[in-house]
């Protein structure tokens, strides 16, 4: 991934124009999971129609490579105050929790819904109806838009879950290991 980087081929930081970007392109994936949004919540860089038709493009040239990945698009988390890093909560909570999956049904894509997972509710621009500001505010920090460490575990543990969902439910549970005479 590229930190600070938008979906927006227009944005002032493109993730298509990164190092990250190309590397991306010629890695061979299996799979793609990707998260762009809150950078485009910027006012120098939102336009609605934009950001939905270079997000589909973007999601199109990763299904499109030789190896055929999956595509997995994130619902960034929620914006738990207005203004932060110069970010639209409106856009952020209200807006990409519908285009996103938007964008995702498409193309054919996977959603992983971040925002729903850390606390985010449909339309809330007020702290009263978030739900995780512990993801985001501790004693380490208090950054109403990056999550500390344990949100991030949260955040992982959602991609996880979503990644490998069909592998999970064939594991063995305990009590059904097989014993060594069985092996």
């Amino acid at each position: 991934g590229a930190s600070g980087t938008t979906a927006t081929k227009s944005g002032d930081y493109p993730y298509v124009q990164t190092v990250e970007y190309q590397l991306a392109l010629t890695s061979n994936p299996d799979a793609v999971v990707m998260m762009l949004g809150t950078n485009d919540a910027k006012p120098q860089n939102w336009g609605q129609g934009s950001y939905e038709e270079d997000l589909t493009d973007l999601a199109n040239t990763f299904l499109n490579l030789p190896s055929k990945p999956d595509l997995f698009m994130m619902v960034p988390p929620p914006l738990y105050s207005d203004g932060a890093y110069d970010m639209n909560q409106t856009v952020i909570n209200s807006f990409l929790p519908e285009i996103v999956p938007r964008v995702a049904e498409s193309v054919g894509a996977t959603v992983i819904d971040v925002f729903g997972e850390m606390g985010g509710t449909k339309d809330c621009i007020s702290v009263d109806c978030l739900d995780g500001y512990e993801l985001f505010c501790n004693h380490q920090s208090c950054d109403p838009c990056h999550p500390n460490d344990t949100g991030y575990v949260r955040m992982a543990s959602i991609v996880f879950k979503v990644l490998y969902s069909d592998t999970m439910h064939n594991l063995r549970r305990p009590g059904e290991w097989p014993t060594l005479a069985e092996l």
